[in-house]
């Protein structure tokens, strides 16, 4: 694979091989469909700016690059687990943060009033995360095998 040359935008799409990426239009229509090659991606403003209801689709065909959609697809799981560990803990944070007065109903956090109220909301915040990490690593997306493949023996050839 390609890098990307010094100074190039962030996000610049790097091709992986010489084939030249083509551009086609697909413009679905009440009475038609038409798929139409274009060579510059200014003339994909044409069809949309036609003033006929239809639906345009724009496909780009030659940039699959194998080790790149699964480099990407990886990437994806990481940032997927990082954000729903952190999203309970952020819950619970934002919900102790309203700054709630317990004196004013019986209803408002009477655990702000607890000896150990802080300890069981950082209590609850860790089981959550420890909770989810089990259960990740259970279903193998943390590295090692889940337990069903575990339990599995190997099945070898003849």
């Amino acid at each position: 694979m390609r890098k990307p040359s010094p100074g190039a935008v962030p996000g610049t799409l790097v091709l992986a091989s010489d084939e030249k990426p083509r551009i086609f239009v697909i413009d679905y229509c009440a009475t038609h469909v038409i798929e139409k090659e274009v060579f510059e991606i200014d003339d994909v403003a044409s069809y949309l700016a036609d003033g006929t209801p239809s639906v345009t689709w724009v496909d780009v065909r030659g940039i699959g690059h194998q080790p790149t959609f699964e480099r990407l697809g990886q990437i994806m799981k990481v940032l997927t687990i990082l954000s729903t560990i952190f999203l309970p803990i952020t819950f619970i944070a934002g919900v102790y943060g309203m700054n709630f007065d317990p004196a004013s109903s019986p209803y408002n956090m009477p655990e702000l009033k607890w000896r150990y109220g802080y300890l069981c909301t950082l209590a609850a915040m860790a089981l959550s995360v420890l909770g989810l990490l089990v259960y990740y690593r259970r279903r193998g997306w943390l590295g090692g095998e889940s337990g069903a493949e575990a339990a599995r023996p190997e099945r070898r050839a003849p």
